[in-house]
């Protein structure tokens, strides 16, 4: 079972599994090997996966993945301003990019701004209309304006895509 996703959930991008550096550690180079340790740091400690980040971000401006991960880390800290520029970094690399969009709606609907975060989810959806977690929050902002009907329906596709 999969419990219900809170709107204020940003999401990252699904990844391979990082390898874990045990005791001959060498330091990074590449924005590979960055984005690996980024990924092995987020849980321990929020700050050095971030700085990995930027670096790969220095090295490979493109890498949308990093952008949003790191765009997300920013929005887990309470910072919506970075987390906004990180997000809309990675659109400008892929504006296909389903996931940038989704993190968006959450920044704006954490922000109070319904509408807009409403008008990101639905484009998110347009990318990819298995976004269980998009049709969750629209489910959700949808109620709260009384649009019963539109929540029903969005409600419906969360259930579907997440077999609750």
């Amino acid at each position: 079972d999969v419990a219900p996703v809170a709107a204020a959930d940003v999401v990252a991008l699904p990844t391979r599994t990082p390898r874990l550096v045990h005791h001959d550690y060498v330091a990074p180079s590449t924005a590979d090997e960055w984005f690996e340790r980024a990924l092995a740091l987020e849980q321990a400690d929020t700050q050095a996966a971030m700085d990995a980040y930027q670096r790969v971000l220095r090295l490979r401006p493109e890498a949308s993945e990093a952008w949003i991960n790191l765009g997300r880390l920013h929005a887990e800290q309470g910072e919506a301003n970075a987390a906004t520029q990180c997000f809309t970094q990675a659109l400008e690399v892929d504006p296909r990019d389903a996931t940038a969009l989704y993190n968006l709606g959450v920044v704006a609907q954490d922000r109070g701004h319904d509408t807009e975060a409403i008008a990101l989810y639905e484009r998110a959806l347009g990318l990819d209309g298995q976004l269980a977690e998009a049709h969750y929050n629209l489910a959700t902002l949808f109620d709260q304006a009384g649009n019963t009907q539109q929540a029903i329906r969005h409600l419906n596709e969360y259930r579907k895509l997440t077999k609750c």
